[in-house]
């Protein structure tokens, strides 16, 4: 794929009244500007209390199985996962995002300058950061300056997981229970919906000791009390939220190409298949009704960016200017799954479940100018989890997964196919997100306003 500039005419309209024409544009089919939404590459667990750092004791709180902990450092500990920060990117995690790099470079961005490349992260996330310096390095080894965490741009807000609700606050449990079933039987819908997947996981784990079930006998992990605790990476405790935390605990494993995962009861499918519950706990909380509340600004954020390449007019709120034609957005599970959510999308792609948001996941959409006008595709793209846990190298030979992914509402609205039109897929968005829970004001303003904003 190969970029190349354009220009289109703007109206100045507010955007309920507007109805640029797109048509105008130069005639092709070459892809000029792209947006990458990627999660961080392989990371090392948090402890399954969901704080402090993954050491053997808080893993034995839980089971007394010899599952790995990073924390402290030391040949059992750092020397399996590669690293002693809970959380934190894994040596093995970046080398297979360098291999993303070095792929993209060869088939998307070999004619891309090194001032052309923005980059965005959660930057008071280490491993955000070191993910997208680490993507650079594979696909622009000549900019040096791309390298470096001193490049990167990004706050809290356009990351947005739900943590910060200073805007917006939906932890309304009225709202929230339907997610999980509700309460009914202690949360029995919710139990008996993931029971089978629970036990398969617990008979692993091998969770968990008396003291944790004061109410059965004997304990284990479908047996621990369901409580409700409303979080945005989680809206229970309990048997579900162990269950999905175990099975992630395992794909993580697995990926980061131990030699032993899952305690020797899995093979690397089965543990693919057991991480479906740590997607579904997050699908849990970030659904129909918080994703617009948390997500907003990240996808006007992406739709002001193709806009303005489009346009060649800058967008304020933007901190990137018209003449990039790459942006990077280095975020987490969650912050796809609120774009997923608030623009109805689905993925499938190969060796993961239908909607993974596996480590390395990238959703990818590319402004292409042709006859039609300014359209925009987008796809997911990801590394196989034997590829992962094998940290092989991509090429033509060996390529990831990579898929066309349908955007409910706009494409196919005006020509056969996937790509959207740009403009409806503004007016999709300014459909779906909430200009309230938008923190930057000029973004807020691009998505209610209109072309009136532009410069």
């Amino acid at each position: 794929l190969k970029h190349r500039p354009s220009q289109l005419t703007t109206s100045t309209t507010p955007l309920a009244a507007m109805r640029v024409s797109l048509a105008t544009l130069a005639a092709g089919s070459t892809v000029d500007f792209s947006v990458v939404l990627t999660r961080h590459g392989i990371r090392t667990p948090y402890p399954p209390q969901g704080v402090g750092n993954l050491t053997a004791e808080a893993i034995r709180e839980f089971t007394d199985q010899p599952f790995p902990p990073c924390y402290p450092p030391g040949p059992e500990t750092s020397g399996i996962w590669g690293t002693s920060v809970t959380a934190g990117l894994t040596p093995h995690g970046a080398k297979n995002i360098r291999n993303m790099g070095v792929y993209m470079r060869q088939t998307n961005f070999s004619d891309i300058k090194c001032h052309q490349v923005t980059l965005y992260s959660d930057v008071d996330s280490q491993r955000d950061n070191d993910t997208a310096t680490n993507w650079t390095m594979g696909a622009f080894p000549e900019c040096p300056e791309l390298h470096t965490e001193a490049v990167i741009k990004g706050n809290a807000m356009l990351f947005n997981q739900g943590q910060e609700t200073s805007l917006c606050n939906v932890t309304d449990e009225e709202v929230l229970l339907p997610y999980v079933g509700g309460r009914d039987g202690g949360f029995e819908a919710l139990r008996r919906g993931y029971q089978v997947d629970i036990d398969t996981v617990d008979s692993a784990v091998q969770c968990c000791p008396q003291s944790k079930c004061p109410d059965s006998t004997p304990c284990n992990m479908s047996s621990l009390p369901i409580t409700y605790k409303g979080e945005f990476y989680g809206l229970t405790d309990g048997a579900f939220q162990q269950g999905s935390y175990w099975g992630g605990f395992m794909m993580l494993e697995a990926v980061n190409g131990h030699e032993t995962f899952g305690n020797g009861k899995f093979s690397l499918e089965q543990v693919v298949d057991l991480y479906s519950l740590q997607v579904a706990a997050i699908e849990q909380a970030s659904n129909a009704f918080t994703s617009p509340c948390y997500g907003s600004q990240l996808v006007v954020h992406m739709l002001a960016s193709l806009w303005q390449r489009a346009t060649g007019k800058p967008v304020p709120g933007l901190e990137h200017s018209v003449d990039q034609k790459v942006i990077v957005l280095a975020a987490h599970d969650i912050n796809l799954a609120l774009v997923r959510m608030i623009l109805d999308l689905s993925w499938q792609v190969k060796g993961w479940l239908p909607n993974a948001l596996a480590p390395g996941f990238m959703l990818i959409f590319e402004l292409t100018n042709t006859h039609h006008g300014s359209m925009v595709s987008a796809y997911l793209q990801a590394a196989s989890p034997q590829q992962l846990r094998q940290a092989a190298d991509l090429n033509e030979a060996n390529p990831p997964g990579r898929t066309p992914v349908v955007i409910p509402g706009c494409s196919g609205r005006r020509h056969p196919g996937v790509a959207c039109n740009l403009e409806d897929l503004r007016e999709l968005v300014a459909a779906r997100v909430r200009p309230g829970c938008i923190a930057n004001e000029d973004l807020r303003r691009f998505i209610t306003e209109g072309d009136s904003v532009l410069v």
